[in-house]
């Protein structure tokens, strides 16, 4: 059977590429016999319309706006509503078969689309709606509520831990599922001895004040030796401040393959979330499987709930947000001990192994998706 025969996959997120935790449910769908493809936003400029990323069509759709980092909430709303007309306009034309949200500003289009054309729609909370911002407790209820009723309209819900899920109603979790966000089949590295190398800090993910990036070049300014390199997409405003420092070597977006061989790269991994927001303290980001996959140490603060899932481990250096510069020292003496450094990239990968592991994250999302694979005749 050709691509073209293939009923279609459309994995919808307001942005300008696939994460990986979407290429991760992209692959899984094709091998159950969709033909996967992405649409996304204009979130900058000089994007193509249609293009392909990580070996996946995808296409962009709306009109273009920048990214906001939480700024200008009436263009965010505005730019929101228009992208749900160009969602419909590009699900009628293309008429998928199994469509995948993420987030609740791609539901309301997507919605429309599976109820009318009887599709099932999986949606994936990638961050929960509730814990987004510092509002009145009695707001935060009522965006629960607006989300548990999105969640009861989807055949099958995701989130990324079982806090997360823990977090929601409690009369629509029969319909979620907790899928870890997790690297497919990384290998363990061995790490390079350190005791005559630059020490190699990275961070990879969304650019945005809230995820601690001061912090984060404050750290590195303050280690003798030590380059921070970091990976990402974020307004001109934090671009241009990473770029500013002697210490950081910004290397823009890159893919997810490329952010794998820089952690590989690099001695720490770090993973800061100022704690101003439930959801920052809730978080539970790619690149906390991915350094431990490789087998690098985290670093973090204290007040996330991760990291009680974790527990204490020779492999996690944390500290408050607000006095994160004791981890200065955390971080030299770890890294000047040679034996101690290698056991701890050891219990990072063990830690993986008990609670990351791939083939036991793959097995879930496929049991996700399975419910609606074409072999199965749901279609």
């Amino acid at each position: 059977m050709s691509n073209k025969d293939l009923p279609i996959a459309a994995f919808i997120r307001m942005a300008s590429r696939p994460v990986p935790r979407v290429q991760r449910g992209m692959a899984v769908a094709k091998e159950l016999g969709y033909e996967p493809v992405f649409c996304g936003a204009l979130r900058e400029d000089g994007l193509k319309r249609t293009d392909v990323w990580a070996g996946f069509p995808l296409v962009r759709i709306g009109k273009r706006f920048p990214l906001l980092n939480g700024k200008r909430f009436f263009l965010y709303f505005y730019s929101t509503a228009f992208f749900q007309l160009s969602l419909l306009q590009f699900l009628f034309s293309r008429r998928p078969k199994l469509v995948h949200a993420s987030d609740i500003e791609t539901m309301p289009g997507s919605m429309i689309y599976c109820l009318l054309m009887r599709t099932p729609l999986i949606y994936n909370v990638h961050d929960n709606l509730s814990q987004r911002y510092n509002l009145p407790e009695w707001v935060q209820g009522f965006l629960n509520t607006i989300e548990g009723a999105f969640i009861l309209c989807s055949a099958t819900t995701m989130v990324p831990e079982e806090f997360r899920k823990s977090a929601l109603p409690s009369w629509c979790q029969h319909k979620i599922s907790v899928v870890r966000n997790t690297p497919q089949n990384v290998a363990f590295s061995e790490p390079a001895n350190a005791s005559d190398r630059q020490l190699r800090l990275f961070y990879g993910g969304w650019l945005d004040w809230g995820r601690g990036l001061a912090k984060m070049v404050q750290l590195a300014e303050a280690i003798p030796n030590c380059q921070l390199v970091v990976a990402g997409e974020g307004s001109k405003e934090i671009v241009d401040f990473l770029k500013s420092s002697a210490s950081i070597k910004y290397i823009g977006f890159i893919e997810h393959q490329q952010a794998i061989e820089e952690t590989r790269k690099s001695h720490f991994v770090l993973a800061f979330y100022r704690p101003n927001t439930v959801i920052n303290r809730y978080a539970a980001s790619n690149k906390l499987a991915e350094s431990l996959a490789v087998g690098r140490p985290l670093v973090l603060n204290s007040e996330m709930k991760i990291t009680e899932t974790l527990g204490e481990n020779l492999s996690i250096l944390s500290s408050p947000f607000d006095s994160i510069e004791t981890l200065q020292q955390k971080i030299l003496d770890l890294y000047n001990d040679e034996a101690r450094y290698q056991e701890a990239c050891n219990e990072a990968r063990k830690l993986y192994n008990s609670n990351y592991d791939w083939d036991h994250v793959k097995g879930e999302l496929t049991n996700v998706f399975s419910q609606f694979s074409p072999a199965r005749g749901t279609l």
